[in-house]
């Protein structure tokens, strides 16, 4: 087995700069190990060459007074820990670029972009092309890393001021593409979606030409950036924004790592958590309690612990943060034994539509994540470029129930594969416009989906004072509507025209008066259907034709949780592998290992976030985790307390938690009752 994928490693990336040189091998390999880190990632090449490069497009850091890597990689490998080096090559210095024109990105003006002396590259051009492997054959041959990440892959359009620069119009763009680039994004031309599709096969073709000179130079390198294409370790980052909305989504490490070991057997999640606030304030740090909070998320859900800082850690201005990195990481190791083997344990599968696919919404997905989140369903997340593939029906075989969230555009090998699944037995939710849209963003009246019952549909655009009622009779089939039996619906939906078999609950109510508050009623009720329940073969599917997700992330209320846990519960029914009796703000994983009849249980305390601020999260009391009576589960021991009272009930095996703080992981032995 592979280093990289034994277990989750503890990963530091000090990304040096050119004034960081030179550095103390011993010293830095020491501080590592005090950091308990298994494996580093150092600035090896690309912008900034930190080794007396030989070739003559590759720029050296002035710095140099020695050749420091072979000593540093020795001083890491005395103490156990892996060398990972650092490339990019998105730019190049501008006195190369200057003499290379050919190499560089075009603004939609002709012009390149310089940002602090580096020119922008364009992916097409013979610096990414060809230099790019002779760099990397170069350092891989003179040192023997451990594995090499690249940074800022693929088609860039911004700068690091977030100034965007448009698609680029370089020539050898143009001819690549074969007809005229885009000159904007636009969600409506069909030419755009298939330029984003060009971007993905292009960037794929070049990765795996890397991924050959790699393993060509040292086959046991691994090979990290953030596509799963040609690679062993995806990257993914969680950071933070200036300009984005506040407060930021609660799970973002959590989504990035789980849509690694969702969607990609094999490939290991390396989520950075970062140090820094933004580009300009990158000497800056987030509130400890965020970091903190980001790394116990990676723990609980299989993903490496990664923490990324720019410059050396012992030298940072703001190192308020470390003593909790030291901490997590320490009890991240207390786990080394026990994360051995360990596979994930998931009832519902929620697939995440691709980034390049007409429609994608990615408000719909991580408003969906926080519902389940909340619900403590055990769940994995699968890019849609992973089920659309041949395997697909073993793949979706493995769950209770699977989720598309607002998915625009469904193939027709999906289609294909999802009737099956729910004639067999499956559960299916799709939400918002799903299958509205053809591959070319077309809008289309018939979802291809024949287990959803649903003959025709019309698109309606987002009015605001749209609602849906809950009948009388509703209230039978979800009865957590019971006195909350208006919805509010802020989004746009499909008027469905469902067929005999389906069962329809909730009927829109269009847009009233809502002003004066003498005029605040309505009189008109619509005959749209917000739900519709379809029998199919010996499964069931569940449309609900608006975005409850989008809705839930962007404004949160009581009425959809309530919506979305009738659904779960009574409408489907949902079988639980395990149960939790705990507060929405604690987040959940499992992990079975089978080797040894045991289950691992990881809980994330994500109080502590008042509006915009993240503090230390408040303990949480007597947590009550529920273990399917099929497992037989017979005891269980806590990280942090120890040994776990339990108690049989009905259906489930309790057991009693009495402290959550930040963190924990809970092993629990069991006797499969074939074996009792």
């Amino acid at each position: 087995m592979s280093w990289w994928s034994e277990r989750p490693i503890r990963f530091i990336q000090t990304n040096l700069r050119e004034i960081d040189l030179p550095l103390d091998p011993q010293a830095y390999a020491r501080l590592m190990g005090e950091y308990h880190a298994d494996a580093v990632l150092f600035n090896l090449g690309g912008i900034v060459a930190n080794y007396p490069t030989k070739l003559p497009f590759h720029y050296a850091n002035p710095r140099i007074l020695d050749d420091l890597i072979p000593h540093l990689i020795e001083e890491l490998h005395r103490k156990g820990i892996r060398f990972v080096g650092r490339f990019d090559f998105s730019k190049v210095n501008e006195v190369i670029g200057s003499r290379h024109p050919e190499w560089l990105y075009r603004r939609l003006d002709g012009q390149p972009v310089t940002y602090n002396g580096q020119m922008h590259c364009c992916l097409n051009g013979d610096y990414q092309q060809k230099c790019s492997l002779e760099i990397l054959k170069e350092a891989l041959e003179w040192y023997p890393v451990d594995g090499v990440f690249f940074n800022m892959v693929g088609y860039q359009t911004t700068d690091y001021s977030g100034v965007y620069h448009g698609i680029c119009q370089c020539e050898n763009c143009r001819q690549r593409f074969g007809e005229t680039l885009p000159n904007k994004e636009d969600a409506e031309d069909p030419v755009y979606w298939r330029y984003l599709r060009f971007c993905q096969e292009t960037s794929k073709e070049l990765f795996h030409r890397i991924r050959e000179t790699i393993r060509g130079v040292r086959p046991e390198c691994a090979i990290n950036t953030y596509t799963h294409e040609g690679v062993d370790m995806i990257r993914s980052e969680s950071n933070s924004g200036l300009r984005r909305p506040q407060p930021e989504f609660v799970y973002e490490s959590s989504l990035n790592v789980r849509r690694v070991y969702g969607s990609w057997p094999g490939l290991v999640s390396s989520n950075a958590v970062v140090h820094f606030i933004d580009f300009p304030y990158r000497h800056a740090g987030v509130a400890p309690a965020l970091t903190a909070r980001r790394l116990a998320q990676n723990f609980i859900h299989g993903g490496w612990m990664d923490f990324y800082v720019i410059g050396k850690l012992d030298e940072q201005p703001d190192r308020a943060c470390l003593p909790r990195v030291k901490e997590l990481f320490a009890l991240h190791q207390a786990v080394d034994d026990w994360r051995t083997g360990a596979v994930g344990l998931a009832d519902v599968c929620l697939v995440a539509v691709d980034r390049a696919s007409p429609g994608h919404n990615a408000e719909e997905l991580k408003g969906l994540f926080t519902l389940l989140s909340e619900e403590h369903v055990l769940f994995d997340v699968l890019e849609e470029e992973a089920l659309d593939q041949p395997e697909v029906e073993n793949r979706l075989a493995r769950y209770r129930l699977v989720i598309l969230p607002d998915m625009a555009v469904i193939s027709p090998r999906l289609a294909a594969a999802l009737d099956v699944y729910v004639s067999g037995g499956g559960r299916l939710i799709v939400t918002g416009l799903s299958g509205s849209l053809d591959a070319n963003g077309i809008t289309q009246t018939q979802v291809g989906l024949a287990c959803l019952g649903v003959d025709h549909f019309e698109r309606r655009d987002q009015a605001r004072g749209t609602y849906f009622e809950a009948s009388e009779n509703d209230l039978g089939v979800l009865p957590d509507l019971a006195g909350v039996s208006w919805i509010p619906m802020d989004t746009p939906w499909l008027a469905c025209e469902p067929n005999p078999s389906a069962m329809t609950c909730l009927r829109a109510i269009p847009v009233g008066m809502f002003g004066p508050p003498e005029k605040c009623y309505y009189l008109k009720r619509g005959d749209e259907p917000g739900l519709i329940v379809n029998p199919f073969g010996e499964g069931l599917s569940v449309v609900v034709p608006w975005q409850i997700g989008t809705q839930q992330f962007r404004f949160p209320t009581h009425a959809i949780p309530r919506f979305f846990h009738s659904i779960i519960e009574h409408v489907l029914k949902l079988p639980r592998s395990i149960r939790f009796e705990a507060p929405p703000m604690v987040e959940v994983s499992a992990f079975t290992r089978f080797a040894d009849h045991a289950l691992l249980i990881g809980l994330v305390n994500l109080s502590g976030q008042n509006g915009r601020s993240v503090h230390d999260p408040l303990p949480i009391r007597n947590l009550r985790i529920g273990i399917s009576r099929s497992f037989g589960a017979v005891s269980a021991q806590s990280l942090s307390v120890g040994e776990l009272a339990s108690e049989p009930g009905e259906d489930y095996r309790w057991i009693e938690l009495p402290q959550l703080e930040l963190c924990d992981m809970l092993k629990i032995h069991y006797l499969p009752i074939t074996e009792v």
